[in-house]
């Protein structure tokens, strides 16, 4: 079944005279998704996963309504529930059953068709001492590691997709314009491909409307909710209320991923309601709070606001509404004409030591997009924003493999030092050896992006996505199969500051110097310098990236240029081209445990730099320094964003002079092309007593990789490296 495609129809295996009895046991499992999955014997994967959808809105469990000024609404995610089952979808629900009113429909979001034996046996694990139950899920563990891995050749594809979807153009046609676009596209549809397609879409807004009725009858007696919910989103909104209760639905229908620019898009609902009396400032704060409690209890990701010309009343609403709160993932895009009142509220909420906003240059971000070769309009390159941590996309018309791969620039070069420090002649000589290894490492990964983009265009269609992204609809083009307007992949950098200051270490002390040879230091590196604690110490008390020394800054631009320049030659299987980023949110610890030692002075398995800017508490010559070396190289190469962490002192954010010194830092720091920074303002007293007594700071927030988190969910070892950031005055 080589040339299988999800809109061709295929026999699912299960036996005519057990099929009655299988379905039973789904149901009195609670497995709705593979209940519609399997209802139909021969059926393609896009009505299949299209009547998994249905099965799921008609049976499964609703969260209970309380007090929430928005329904759906979530309560918070127990900190012990494993990663996969807050995040990773799967084609059946095997997590808990009480985990079940957190994930809602979250659990068709990314991965249908992926899941390892582990996860299998906690599934056998449900049936309990029922025969009949255990023989259904052993019929679903067979089918996918029988007949799925005969069709799919082993492989299905995987990689984590953020995305926004257009969450304007639902709110001004609502699903009912959509069902009718749908139906006029049927109406000349000659394609055996593209009707399975668009009925299979008309099934998912069946779902939502089935949905959206049993929440109607979940909010009891709350009139006004009710009311909006028996509208939108099926109609189009018609006040600012309606509309949040629109996207609040779309968020959780969609798989609660990311909003994108929410200010943009509810301003004239807003503006309306405001102008009219009809609201006021007060009951809009309730709203948003509401939905970004929302999102924090889900850990969903990103909203964006701002931009060049695009700051209104509801811009600053929103900076006000987020104060205390980690999520959403708040990015501000700054025009270079900002004026102080959007300054000092970015640092109002800065100051609350929750790390919201990020700071992105708007206009350095639109030069950079429209010179990539992305194809995109001059009105598209205006809504870009982001999902995930980080990831650049536009709004409800792209498909970003949002950190689709990772590029480990350290563990590259470990393995070049390994094969080539004892034999190089020159630190030229070992600089091209890790630029042929950068190459080949870029060319490999890139190469299986676009392997796994087929495999999941051909057996994980995106039904949801494809009928909110445009313009799937309008092409008849599934969303992984190439239907959004844009498409691109990003790679993730990780490493880089330790690369610099490690190539830098050996050129000064293997090749400059004469220190140590090539041979030695590759034993001490071994060692994990146990015996060579002299050695140690010099290679610490080196000029290190982030401290504005020309000679390691020019290092870390060769080394940046090549590796954005290498990523940027490649093409992506759906369109597109392959973008350079660096958002490690908590994974730089990670990475760090596979790496011995290195030559910057970093120990054995200890974790890796925490952006792109200078490793953990190098930055020692202040915040001009650091942000003078970050910016010796040009970040219009890799618009997927490279996130760059610095630390002030809380009065840093507070005291007026200061501030305006601030302003001007970071507006230098935008002029010279620095594309985002991400402020931390957290005393290191209160740091430290969270590290000794946790139960005293649950609610501590703090800045880490691409987003904020809360201290006490990070490993010590990233609690450590948080204290050891540089705090400037």
């Amino acid at each position: 079944m080589e040339n299988y495609w999800p809109w061709m129809k295929f026999d699912d295996g299960i036996a005519d005279d057990y099929r009655g009895e299988f379905l039973t046991s789904l149901k009195e499992l609670g497995e709705y998704y593979a209940l519609g999955f399997f209802e139909e014997k021969a059926a393609s994967l896009y009505r299949r996963y299209a009547r998994a959808l249905i099965c799921c809105a008609e049976s499964m469990p609703l969260m209970s309504r309380g007090g929430q000024s928005l329904y759906p609404a979530t309560d918070k995610a127990p900190k012990d529930m494993e990663m996969t089952e807050r995040y990773v979808s799967q084609l059946w629900n095997w997590y808990d059953r009480d985990c079940r009113k957190m994930q809602v429909f979250r659990y068709h979001y990314n991965y249908p068709l992926h899941f390892d034996n582990r996860l299998c046996m906690k599934t056998l694990e449900r049936a309990g001492d029922f025969p009949a139950h255990r023989k259904a899920l052993q019929t679903l563990q067979d089918f996918y590691f029988g007949r799925m891995e005969i069709l799919t050749g082993g492989q299905s594809g995987s990689g984590w997709t953020h995305c926004v979807v257009n969450y304007e153009r639902v709110l001004k046609e609502g699903l009912n314009g959509y069902r009718g676009r749908i139906e006029d596209k049927l109406k000349d549809c000659d394609s055996e491909e593209n009707r399975e397609l668009y009925e299979s879409l008309l099934i998912v807004i069946q779902a939502a409307e089935v949905l959206r009725d049993r929440f109607v009858g979940q909010v009891g007696g709350d009139i006004e909710l009710k009311k909006a919910l028996g509208r939108v989103p099926f109609e189009p909104a018609r006040n600012f209320y309606e509309a949040m209760v629109c996207v609040n639905f779309i968020f959780y229908f969609e798989g609660c991923d990311s909003p994108g620019r929410m200010d943009q898009y509810l301003y004239e609902y807003y503006r309306r309601d405001k102008e009219a009396g009809k609201i006021c400032d007060d009951e809009v704060i309730e709203l948003l709070r509401a939905f970004w409690t929302n999102m924090d209890n889900l850990g969903a990701w990103n909203v964006a606001i701002g931009g060049r010309g695009e700051v209104n009343e509801l811009t600053y609403q929103i900076l006000e509404s987020v104060k205390g709160f980690r999520r959403p993932n708040l990015a501000l895009r700054i025009p270079k004409d900002a004026d102080d009142k959007l300054w000092d509220s970015a640092f109002d909420s800065l100051a609350t030591g929750t790390g919201i906003p990020a700071l992105y240059n708007d206009d350095e971000y639109i030069e950079a997009l429209k010179n990539y070769e992305l194809g995109l309009s001059e009105t598209d390159v205006r809504q870009f924003c982001f999902g995930g941590c980080t990831e650049t996309m536009v709004q409800g018309c792209s498909n970003v493999g949002s950190l689709a791969t990772v590029l480990h620039m350290l563990k590259v070069f470990e393995e070049t030092l390994r094969s080539w420090l004892f034999r190089v002649k020159s630190f030229s000589e070992l600089m091209d050896r890790y630029f042929d290894a950068l190459r080949e490492r870029v060319d490999c990964l890139c190469d299986w992006v676009n392997q796994n983009s087929e495999l999941k265009a051909r057996y994980q269609p995106q039904l949801i996505r494809s009928l909110l992204v445009d313009d799937c609809i309008d092409e008849g083009v599934e969303f992984f199969r190439g239907g959004a307007r844009y498409n691109w992949e990003v790679v993730g950098l990780t490493g880089f500051s330790n690369v610099v200051d490690s190539l830098f270490a050996v050129k000064s002390l293997v090749f400059d110097r004469r220190k140590i040879s090539g041979r030695k230091m590759l034993q001490v590196l071994a060692d994990n310098y146990d015996g060579y604690g002299d050695l140690l110490a010099k290679t610490r008390h080196l000029p290190k990236y982030g401290q504005g020394v020309a000679e390691v800054d020019v290092l870390a631009g060769r080394v940046a240029e090549f590796t954005f320049n290498r990523i940027r030659t490649h093409a992506a299987w759906r369109g597109g081209k392959f973008l350079a980023s660096c958002l490690m949110f908590e994974t730089y610890g990670d990475y760090g445990k596979i790496v011995e030692a290195t030559p910057d002075g970093r120990l054995a398995g200890e974790p890796l730099g925490d952006s792109f800017g200078a490793y953990q508490g190098r930055d020692i010559n202040g915040p001009t320094a650091l942000l003078n070396s970050v910016t010796s190289f040009p970040h219009r190469k890799a618009p997927g964003t490279l996130v760059i962490n610095i630390r002030f002192d809380k009065e840093v954010l507070t005291k007026i002079d200061l501030r305006a010194k601030l302003k001007d830092l970071l507006k230098t720091y935008f002029s010279r092309g620095g594309m985002q920074i991400q402020i931390t303002s957290v005393d290191q007293k209160v740091l430290q007593d969270a590290i000794r007594h946790p139960e005293r700071h649950e609610n501590l927030i703090i800045r880490i990789g691409g987003y904020s988190a809360y201290f006490n969910d990070l490993s010590e070892e990233l609690k450590v490296s948080v204290l050891e950031r540089s705090s400037h005055g």
